[in-house]
């Protein structure tokens, strides 16, 4: 049924309308399965997909910051692969609005550490930018 409601017509706008969340967000804030965050990204245009990850929230979270928190470790694979590595903004870089990155998150909720191992390969600066 999910995947019906995202396969609308501007169903990003119609849920954003409805919820003041970007679908992504409301997905990895809710901890939707990582099913339903795929059907998301593959549903947007190839233009915007790394602005949907990249995509800051009224409390400057990022989709990775809201998977990092409920340590959905496929959610966090998924979208840290995800993210354009030809673009200079990475998702893993941006900090909310209490200077939290996702590495911070990971690192205070989650106990599995193939989770933290995983993040720093894909990005191995990471862990310094996350001790400020």
């Amino acid at each position: 049924m999910v995947s019906e409601i995202l396969r609308l017509p501007n169903a990003n706008k119609l849920i954003e309308e409805a919820f003041k969340e970007h679908a992504m967000h409301l997905a990895c804030a809710r901890d939707a399965p990582c099913s339903i965050i795929q059907s998301i990204f593959n549903l947007a245009s190839e233009q915007s997909k790394h602005s949907v990850l990249v995509h800051q929230d009224d409390i400057g979270s990022t989709p990775l910051h809201w998977a990092s928190l409920y340590a959905c470790g496929e959610t966090i694979h998924f979208l840290l692969n995800k993210d354009d590595e030809s673009s200079k903004l990475k998702a893993y870089m941006l900090e909310d609005n209490r200077g939290q990155l996702p590495l911070h998150h990971i690192m205070n909720t989650t106990i599995d550490s193939s989770i933290i191992q995983h993040f720093l390969r894909v990005y191995p600066d990471a862990l310094t930018s996350c001790d400020r």
